[in-house]
């Protein structure tokens, strides 16, 4: 088994207070493992409105595979070719990948990347050696074409 090339992955939501926050944390659970914790913390909002911010952490190789199975299995052909085309504008200096997924749509167990701020987002501390971002995008491009298995 080849080693994952990422150090672990941070997933968070915002739910605002128009939504269900229960909504909410089932479309990031879409994302875990079944047993992960989600912790959430309130914040304000800039008019005085409740926020809730749903966040979890995998560390673990074997759930960081299903994770990244889980998004090429679930993306069309040309999705994961625009990701690909993408992966340098989502990859930042510090070798962080950013994914952005549709939360109505994870919500009803379907996979869409979106540009949109309503969404569940995930970032991939990708494993670059040396730690530059050219290393990390060619890096992330490899996650999406690889079988980690």
């Amino acid at each position: 088994m080849t080693e994952i090339p990422v150090h672990y992955v941070m997933l968070r939501a915002f739910s605002y207070t128009t939504e269900s926050n229960e909504k909410v944390k089932k479309a990031l659970k879409l994302f875990l493992p079944p047993e992960t914790k989600v912790e959430f913390q309130e914040l304000e909002g800039n008019f005085g409105n409740k926020i809730i911010l749903f966040r979890s952490k995998i560390e673990k190789s074997r759930e960081i595979r299903d994770l990244i199975h889980k998004i090429k299995t679930s993306l069309t052909e040309n999705q994961i070719k625009e990701l690909e085309r993408q992966i340098e504008k989502r990859t930042d200096e510090d070798c962080n990948l950013f994914l952005r997924f549709n939360k109505q749509d994870a919500y009803k167990e379907k996979l869409s990347l979106t540009n949109s701020g309503n969404s569940i987002n995930i970032r991939f501390k990708i494993a670059a050696y040396p730690a530059k971002k050219q290393k990390a995008i060619n890096t992330g491009k490899q996650l999406f074409q690889k079988d980690w298995s």
